[in-house]
C-alpha cells in the first residue's frame, strides 16, 4: 500500500511503523532519490510543504500536528482492496507518485 501525504505548510509527521516488518522510507516527490529511512517504532519527522509517500506491506499509521495536511491511502496492484478515488485536484504526476508500485526494502529483523 502507498500512503500519500500532502503537506500545505511545515508540519511534523508522526509515523508509527510498529505494524510493519519492512524497511520503510519517507519519500518526497521532488527529492525521491534521497528518502528518509524510518526506524522501527515511532518516527517524528519535521517536513516542509510538499508531497510525500510511504510504501508498506504492513500496517503503519501517520498523524500530523497540523490540520493543513492531507493523508491518502492507495493500494498496490496486488491488493484486492478497493482503493479510494484520489481527489481530482491532484495532477497526473502526483497521482502516479502515490500509486507507483515500487519495490520495498528487505524485511526488518524480527
Amino acid at each position: 500500500m502507498s500512503i500519500g501525504i500532502v503537506a500545505v505548510r511545515q508540519t511534523i509527521l508522526n509515523i508509527d511503523t510498529s505494524g510493519s516488518t519492512d524497511l520503510l522510507n519517507l519519500e518526497q516527490m521532488e527529492n525521491a532519490d534521497h528518502p528518509i529511512v524510518l526506524k522501527p517504532g515511532i518516527n517524528k519527522i519535521p517536513v516542509g510543504a510538499g508531497i510525500y509517500r510511504v510504501l508498506s506491506n504492513g500496517k503503519i499509521s501517520i498523524t500530523t500536528d497540523t490540520i493543513n495536511t492531507m493523508i491518502v491511502v492507495t493500494f498496490g496492484k496486488d491488493d484486492p482492496g478497493d482503493p479510494p478515488k484520489l481527489p481530482k485536484l491532484f495532477s497526473p504526476e502526483v497521482h502516479a507518485f502515490f500509486t507507483a508500485n515500487t519495490e520495498l526494502g528487505e524485511s526488518a529483523p524480527t
